[in-house]
């Protein structure tokens, strides 16, 4: 279940109203030069 950092952009707005839930998957995510 590995995203792309194409999605970064989509993924930081997915990951603001469930930071929760994607507290483990946006990590990486955040890792990705924006």
């Amino acid at each position: 279940m590995r995203k792309e950092p194409s999605i970064n952009s989509t993924s930081k707005s997915q990951l603001r109203q469930s930071n929760n839930q994607c507290t483990y998957f946006n990590k990486p995510i955040y890792n990705y030069p924006t």
